[in-house]
């Protein structure tokens, strides 16, 4: 038992054990296999239940019941006049040492304290006992042999309590399956997503080149600082006498390229819009007299 072996076990007043004055102890070897023995209903679950309350601080059965069966009533015997439950586990260091006596009571209040002999730390030897491994109950064991035989095979690793293992293995495995990794997340939308951006910023790579040209009147050269390339832009546009006011003052980031837009749009249709269209009707009407003239 992980480093510690059970050497005795004392008990008294806790599930179907009385013994008021006189703790139920069971001395066991160390060195061999041990069993316990008994007649029905005298006491050999109530002993395990002792056990597993002692070192994991619980018992699942009665905690998994429904709220109003009231399953921690049950922890203690209703004949025990002092209302506590008391285990006391007597180890000794499976390296070699002397033994060491961790007792754990459990009060009506359901309040639970943990003490060892010795100066040891009382807490820290149970949890050294508490690995997944260390204790089966009749019920997992029973299923176990109730089960299919398929099922019973895929159900050992439960049997050992290294269910959370076996359910990892079988977690991992089937992270390497290439399909249902993909269609559980969602692989195959993501890469389209991902290849659909991919075109998006390609092309507005495209148009920023041809913008920049048209612009700027220079080719468009990935490898010239970007400030460089902002200055441009900026004297380009603070060229055009139209968006001069737009622009002064103002870094390139900082033009509005909408109040850019509304001024062309307002030039277009103000006296420089009405001044061509009388000079496009003039030039219609000479042509149209030379015309008749032949003279073209």
């Amino acid at each position: 038992m992980s480093g510690w072996h059970l050497q005795k076990i004392s008990i008294e007043g806790f599930r179907g054990i009385n013994n008021e004055g006189a703790p139920l102890v069971l001395k066991l070897k160390p060195d061999c296999v041990n069993s316990v023995s008994a007649p029905n209903g005298v006491g050999k679950t109530s002993i395990f239940d002792a056990v597993v309350y002692a070192i994991t601080g619980r018992i699942p059965k009665l905690d998994e019941l429904p709220a109003a069966e009231k399953g921690s009533s049950y922890y203690l015997n209703r004949f025990h006049t002092g209302g506590v439950g008391t285990i006391t586990l007597t180890l000794v260091p499976a390296s070699g040492g002397a033994e060491v006596d961790v007792t754990v009571r459990h009060d009506a209040d359901g309040g639970r304290t943990v003490a060892a002999s010795a100066g040891a730390d009382g807490h820290a030897i149970l949890a050294d006992l508490n690995p997944e491994f260390v204790l089966l109950d009749g019920k997992t064991f029973q299923d176990f042999i109730d089960f299919a035989p398929q099922k019973r095979g895929r159900s050992f690793a439960g049997l050992l309590g290294l269910k959370r293992y076996s359910s990892l293995r079988q977690g991992l495995a089937s992270l390497t399956n290439t399909r249902a990794f993909n269609n559980h997340f969602g692989v195959a939308s993501k890469e389209a997503k991902q290849n659909s951006a991919a075109v998006s910023v390609q092309r507005a790579r495209g148009n920023i080149r041809e913008a920049y040209t048209a612009l700027v009147g220079d080719a468009y050269d990935p490898a010239e600082a970007e400030t460089t390339m902002l200055a441009k832009a900026h004297s380009a546009l603070s060229g055009i006498e139209l968006l001069r006011p737009l622009c002064e003052g103002r870094t390139f980031e900082e033009i509005d390229p909408s109040s850019c837009v509304d001024a062309a749009k307002a030039a277009e249709g103000g006296e420089a819009r009405a001044e061509l269209v009388k000079i496009l009707r003039e030039e219609a009407s000479w042509l149209n007299l030379l015309r008749m003239s032949g003279h073209l």
